[in-house]
């Protein structure tokens, strides 16, 4: 069976470039998106050689979104798991209701990263001073640049900066 696998990969690889899937998958704006394109490639190649089918990488990718699963389940072939990675974080934090709830949010992220998040630049963040200045942000002590914009936390801590302005009109 294996065998099969290994010929349709090689098959495929020859009709798509390896850029073409990494533009592909780099491109995608939502899990749902992605899916999409892991369905229409069919099947990818691990950096360990393993080959991983459209069904299985899905199965994987839903798995991590529910939190269920951590993200190094998901290869690092043409940036999946980066974008996995980045499609999670967005999509929980996008959700957050409340400060409180922004912070519990990122501490899901955390654990399902199974490493420290990362900022724009690519450097490891701390957890604890992310929150910080993220209430710094919401509660008018910072600027909104002490945040990193990646994953929307920016964008959220000023959405809710905003919210928590409206209560106190």
């Amino acid at each position: 069976m294996t065998d099969g696998i290994n010929e349709a990969w090689d098959d495929y690889e020859k009709s798509v470039s390896v850029e073409e899937i990494n533009k592909k998958i780099a491109d995608a704006n939502s899990f749902e998106e992605l899916e999409r394109v892991i369905d229409s490639v069919k099947t990818i190649k691990g950096s360990d050689g393993y080959i991983y089918s459209a069904d299985d990488l899905i199965l994987k990718i839903g798995s991590v979104r529910k939190a269920e699963a951590r993200v190094d389940i998901i290869t690092r072939s043409h940036g999946l798991r980066e974008k996995v990675s980045q499609l999670f974080a967005s999509e929980l934090i996008e959700k957050a209701k409340d400060l409180s709830d922004l912070k519990n949010k990122i501490d899901v992220v955390v654990a399902v990263f199974g490493e420290q998040m990362k900022g724009s630049d690519g450097t490891p963040l701390d957890t604890e001073i992310v929150k910080a200045r993220i209430e710094m942000v919401v509660n008018q002590r910072g600027i909104e640049n002490l945040v990193t914009a990646n994953y929307g936390l920016r964008e959220k801590a000023l959405e809710l900066r905003g919210m928590a302005l409206a209560e106190n009109v």
